[in-house]
């Protein structure tokens, strides 16, 4: 009889799991029956809070700097007698000095979780290998630094940090994955086309930018979520800037900048990215000037222009504010 009751009991529970997540039923609904308020107690229940990504406190980024200070000294140390040592000399202290930085890394954070010092260390071996790359291509096989030298190396090193965040999943690894991915793509473009104009370089470079917004947006919710908002800045960056730099090659952009810039302004709000939202008051204040210099300064004279930018910047400001509460 027991095990009757406890398959019913289970059945119930299952069906209830089931309404719940195909809208049949409704908590306030299920709170009314358990005699609960659906606002507290059924809500705490059923659903989990969203983690938030973790901030970089001040002693992480007291270990980030000491990282590239120690870089600073290294590459100090060794300029020293560079040029007084044999290239397979200058191999070994290259290559060795970037895995010995990578291996610490990866030793400390399997030890200590909590501490960024493995970190720290990553940074230094991320900055390491491309110069470590570099002097054994240039030292063993006499190349120089090319587009498809840089090709090369940004292709191994981007195979070589998917690897390591399939096995260790930390995002370190995708920082660098992401950096060797941009270097790769854009020594890639200079291999196939080493002619490129530069308004074609700065239309490649908004598609790449927005590409880089979606993959921050991919980030949400996994254990790369704190790139989530650097992705964000950099992709907008690139969004917003790249056709600002062709207003005069390609005027056509003057005309459709505006609306570039209100799509941003639509995206800050639905992705809540305040870094978008930043990126975009200041490229809509940067147009504001570059039309007013273009165009009204000699019609209107240069403090009646002025006056004018400096109250439309001050709106702009305040519109801007009031925007950020939304987000």
């Amino acid at each position: 009889m027991d095990e009757s009751n406890q398959a019913i009991k289970l059945q119930l529970l299952g069906a209830v799991r089931l309404g719940l997540q195909a809208g049949t039923i409704t908590k306030e609904e299920l709170a009314a029956l358990m005699g609960m308020s659906a606002s507290t107690q059924l809500s705490q229940q059923t659903t989990a809070p969203l983690e938030q990504p973790e901030r970089i406190s001040v002693v992480q980024l007291l270990q980030y700097m000491g990282g590239f200070i120690v870089l600073l000294g290294i590459g100090a140390f060794v300029a020293t007698f560079w040029e007084d040592i044999s290239p397979m000399a200058r191999v070994v202290i290259a290559a060795g000095g970037t895995l010995l930085a990578y291996v610490l890394g990866v030793a400390l954070m399997r030890v200590d979780t909590k501490s960024q010092s493995g970190v720290a260390f990553h940074l230094i071996a991320g900055c390491l290998f491309p110069f470590a790359f570099y002097v054994a291509l240039n030292e063993l096989f006499m190349l120089e630094m090319t587009a498809e030298t840089v090709a090369v190396i940004s292709l191994v090193l981007l195979v070589i940090y998917a690897a390591s965040f399939a096995v260790f999943r930390h995002l370190i690894f995708t920082f660098f994955m992401l950096a060797n991915s941009i270097s790769f793509i854009y020594s890639g473009i200079y291999v196939l086309m080493p002619d490129i104009s530069w308004e074609m370089l700065a239309h490649l470079t908004l598609v790449i930018g927005a590409i880089g917004i979606f993959v921050g947006y991919s980030f949400r919710g996994t254990e790369n979520e704190r790139l989530s908002e650097l992705m964000y800045f950099l992709g907008g960056l690139a969004v917003l800037i790249s056709p600002a730099t062709v207003f005069e090659s390609t005027p056509i952009w003057q005309l459709v900048y505006p609306f570039l810039i209100a799509f941003m302004l639509y995206l800050a709000m639905l992705l809540h990215s305040k870094r978008i939202l930043m990126i975009s008051v200041l490229a809509v204040m940067g147009y504001v000037i570059y039309l007013t210099g273009k165009y009204f300064a000699d019609v209107v004279g240069w403090p009646i222009a002025l006056v004018a930018t400096g109250i439309l910047l001050i709106v702009i400001g305040y519109v801007a504010v009031k925007y950020k509460e939304k987000i």
